[in-house]
C-alpha cells in the first residue's frame, strides 16, 4: 500500500500590515519628515555649514528607513501541505518549525479591530505532544486571509483524519 505523495494546499507570509499603524506607516513617515526637516531646522548654533545639515538630515533618517526595512526581511513564512504546517521564520537565524497535520488538535483565529478593517488576522495552532509538553501552541502572525488558512488547515487535517480505505472484514 503506497500512501500520496505530500502536495503543497497553499503558501503565504506575515504581511508588512500586521506591523501596526505606528510601526508599518508613521514610524516611516516620520524618517521621511527627518530627512526633510532637520535641514529646514537651520542648527546655525553648532556651527554647521548648511550641506553639512542636509546631510546629517538624510543621512539620520535614511539609517532609520533602512532599519524600518531591514526589519520585514525576517518575516514568518507558512507552507500549508497535506500532511504537514511548515513555519519558517528570521533572517539572520533561520528557525523552522514543522507540525505534522494528524497532530492538530484545534486552530483558532483571531482579529482585532485594526486587523479586520485591514484584513489580515493571527491563526493559533494548538498540536498534541510536541516536545515532552501536553501542547504545543504555534502562532501564525498577520496572515491575509486568516479564515481562509484555518479552513485549509482544517480541510488537511479531515483529510487525514478520515480513513482513506475502507476494509470489509466480514469478507
Amino acid at each position: 500500500m503506497s500512501t500520496a505523495p505530500e502536495q503543497r494546499l497553499m503558501e503565504t507570509r506575515e504581511t508588512r500590515r500586521s506591523a501596526g499603524l505606528f510601526y508599518g506607516i508613521i514610524a516611516p513617515l516620520l524618517c521621511l519628515a527627518l530627512m526633510a526637516g532637520l535641514p529646514m531646522l537651520e542648527l546655525h548654533f553648532l556651527g554647521l555649514d548648511p550641506l553639512y545639515e542636509v546631510a546629517a538630515g538624510v543621512g539620520t533618517g535614511g539609517v532609520l528607513l533602512l532599519l524600518w526595512w531591514l526589519s520585514f526581511i525576517g518575516r514568518q513564512h507558512v507552507t500549508v501541505s497535506n500532511e504537514r504546517v511548515l513555519l519558517e521564520s528570521g533572517f539572520w537565524n533561520k528557525v523552522r518549525d514543522d507540525v505534522e497535520v494528524f497532530r492538530i488538535r484545534d486552530v483558532v483565529v483571531t482579529r482585532s479591530l485594526w486587523q479586520r478593517l485591514i484584513g489580515i488576522g493571527d491563526v493559533t495552532i494548538k498540536a498534541t505532544e510536541g516536545r515532552g509538553q501536553p501542547e504545543e501552541v504555534h502562532v501564525l502572525r498577520g496572515v491575509p486571509n486568516p479564515i481562509h488558512v484555518s479552513e485549509v488547515i482544517r480541510g488537511a487535517w479531515k483529510s487525514v483524519g478520515v480513513p482513506r480505505t475502507t476494509t470489509n472484514v466480514d469478507g
